[in-house]
């Protein structure tokens, strides 16, 4: 879902791409029923999307790294050090947590607050814009 609300929220931006990875995951899972309803409510299809693994390689290409939660980011900062000084919570202070398993309900809770996050957080992308 965040990769899908980032490109909405970005789709006016030049030069930004977004890719979702996940720490916990592997590469190829479709994303869940109730993931795919939530986002169908707001007219994108993200049925054909899979799950990929964060790697170095991604990490190594990426301008700016978000993470759901404080135990993503220690995890991840802890993985690839060297790229810990551009990896920052999507919420400042607050986790968002992941809603697997969980019903539509609480999907359409963490899709809206994982909206409103990238909404807050768009200025710093465009900051980073500015310095390319």
């Amino acid at each position: 879902m965040a990769e899908e609300l980032f490109r909405m929220e970005a789709s006016d931006l030049e030069g930004i791409v977004a890719q979702s990875a996940g720490i916990s995951t592997e590469d190829g899972f479709p994303p869940s029923v109730n993931a795919v309803l939530a986002m169908l409510e707001l007219n994108r299809d993200i049925s054909q999307h899979r799950s990929s693994q964060m790697n170095e390689k991604k990490v190594c290409q990426a301008d700016l790294i978000f993470t759901m939660t404080s135990a993503h980011l220690q995890i991840a900062q802890g993985r690839y050090p060297a790229a810990a000084s551009k990896m920052l919570m999507l919420k400042p202070g607050c986790d968002i947590f992941d809603p697997y398993g969980a019903d539509l309900d609480i999907y359409r809770r963490c899709r809206d607050q994982i909206r409103e996050s990238i909404r807050e957080r768009l200025p710093v992308l465009i900051e980073l814009l500015k310095k390319k």
